[in-house]
């Protein structure tokens, strides 16, 4: 597996760093399905990093209410 990652850091308004990122080589996967689950991954990633370890770390849209519980988020409605 490779992530890769392709970003930019504005410095001013303006300007801007050009960065890309490519990591390989992953030790573990860790994906939360559930809104539940995310604190788990939240913690999963923290403690890799403690370790001196690099994480990429993808949180989605719709996990923002996991840092704020009134956060309104809206979702696609599924056919049935």
């Amino acid at each position: 597996m490779r992530i890769e990652y392709n970003y930019r850091y504005y410095l001013t308004e303006n300007e801007y760093k050009q960065y890309h990122i490519q990591l390989k080589g992953f030790i573990k996967k860790y994906v939360a399905t559930k809104l539940a689950d995310v604190g788990e991954v939240i913690h999963f990633a923290q403690a890799q990093q403690r370790q001196g370890r690099y994480v990429s770390l993808y949180l989605s849209y719709e996990a923002a209410k996991y840092f704020n519980h009134v956060m309104c988020t809206h979702s696609l409605a599924k056919d049935d």
